[in-house]
C-alpha cells in the first residue's frame, strides 16, 4: 500500500518544527533523541535484510583516466525512464575505502525506483602527496556525476542524479550538491564539461561538515584532515575550504540528512542539525509549509555506521519518491 503523506506528519513535523525554532534562535540547540522518531520498528528493515539482486553488474567502469576513477554500476531488472541515477560515494575519512562498500539500502532503492546504482571510487588522500589532497576527491565526484548523466539513458534512466554518501562520502556528496561545478578537473574532456554537474538531490549519512570543529580535535588532524587538506599545520582558511556550507549562495538541492544519536565521531549536534538549519535557510524552506520543505533531517538511533535496521526507511523512501517525481526541481539536476 502506498504511504500517504498524512501518516508521516506527526513524526517528521517534530523535527521540522525544531529546526524552524532553532533557525530563528541565535544558537543551535543540541540534537535530542526523538526529534524525529527513529525506526527500530515498523519503519526500518531487518538487520539481515537481503535486497533484490541487480540484473547486471558492471565492475570497474571507468569514468575517468585515473586508476581510482572507476565505478561499480548495478543495473536494476526493471529500469525506469523517469528515475534518476543514484551515485554513491563511500566513506573512509578521505584516506581509505572502496567502491564495493555499498549500503544494503542502496540496492533496495535501485530496485524499487528502477535506478542504476553507481558506486564510485575516488582519489584517496596520501600524506605528503599534494596531487591527492583537497579538492582532488571533489573533482572526481564532479566528473562521476557528469559521466553518470551521459550514461543514464543507456541504463534506462533519466539524465538526472541523486548523489549519496556516508561519512567522508557524505561530505563529498554535500559538496557536490551545494557547489556544483566549483571543483572541476583541469583535464575534464569537452564532452563532460558540457554536462551540468547539478544534482536532483543529495544525501548525507553521518557526513562531516564542520571541519573547523573537527580540526580542533587532535585525533582528527594528523591521520585524516591534514592528509586530506594537504597541509600541516593548516590555516583556518584551508580547513574551512572543506566545509560544504562555506559555498552556500547558489541553488540548494533537496537533501536528506541522517545522523546517529550515538555517533561520537561525527556528533549530530555539531554536523547534522546545524547543516539542516543552514540548508533550510538557504532554500527558504523555513518560510514554507512543513510538507513543502525539501530538507529532511533524521536523528537515527544508531552510531556512525547507520544501517537499514535503524534508518527510517519509510521516510527516506518518501523523500526519494518526491525527488524522483521532480517535486523540487533543480535546474540542470
Amino acid at each position: 500500500m502506498p504511504i500517504s503523506r498524512p501518516l508521516r506528519a506527526s513524526a517528521l513535523a517534530a523535527v521540522l518544527a525544531l529546526i524552524a525554532v532553532a533557525g530563528a534562535a541565535c544558537t543551535v540547540p543540541p540534537a535530542r533523541f526523538g526529534d524525529l522518531r527513529t525506526s527500530d520498528g515498523e519503519d526500518s528493515l531487518p538487520a539481515d535484510y537481503v535486497p533484490p539482486a541487480p540484473a547486471q553488474t558492471i565492475p570497474d567502469a571507468p569514468y575517468g583516466p585515473g586508476p581510482l576513477q572507476t565505478a561499480n554500476v548495478y543495473l536494476p531488472k526493471h529500469p525506469s525512464a523517469a528515475a534518476p541515477v543514484l551515485v554513491y560515494v563511500h566513506g573512509g575519512g578521505w584516506v581509505e575505502g572502496a567502491h564495493d562498500q555499498v549500503p544494503v539500502i542502496l540496492f533496495r532503492e535501485g530496485a524499487r525506483l528502477g535506478s542504476a546504482v553507481v558506486a564510485i571510487d575516488y582519489t584517496l588522500s596520501i600524506a605528503g602527496d599534494p596531487a591527492t589532497a583537497f579538492p582532488a576527491a571533489s573533482r572526481d565526484v564532479d566528473r562521476a556525476i557528469r559521466w553518470a548523466k551521459t550514461q543514464a539513458t543507456t541504463w534506462g534512466n533519466a539524465p538526472r542524479v541523486v548523489v549519496l554518501g556516508a561519512s567522508a562520502g557524505g561530505n563529498l556528496a554535500l559538496m557536490a550538491g551545494i557547489a556544483p561545478g566549483r571543483f572541476v578537473a583541469p583535464d575534464l574532456p569537452p564532452e563532460l564539461r558540457s554536462v551540468s554537474p547539478a544534482v536532483a538531490g543529495m544525501v548525507s549519512f553521518a557526513g562531516p561538515v564542520d571541519t573547523v570543529a573537527m580540526y580542533a580535535i587532535p585525533g582528527w588532524r594528523p591521520k585524516v584532515l591534514e592528509p586530506y587538506l594537504g597541509c600541516s599545520p593548516c590555516t583556518e582558511e584551508q580547513v574551512v575550504a572543506a566545509n560544504p556550507l562555506h559555498y552556500l549562495g547558489g541553488t540548494v538541492p533537496p537533501a536528506y540528512l541522517a545522523y546517529g544519536t550515538d555517533d561520537w565521531l561525527i556528533p549530530p549536534e555539531v554536523h547534522g542539525l546545524p547543516t539542516a538549519i543552514a540548508l533550510m535557510r538557504a532554500r527558504g524552506d523555513d518560510r514554507l509549509n512543513v510538507w513543502d520543505r525539501a530538507i529532511w533531517y533524521e536523528l537515527v538511533n544508531d552510531d556512525h555506521d547507520i544501517d537499514q535496521a535503524h534508518l527510517n526507511v519509510r521516510y527516506f523512501e518518501i523523500w526519494l519518491d518526491d525527488v524522483t517525481a521532480n517535486r523540487w526541481p533543480v535546474a540542470g539536476g
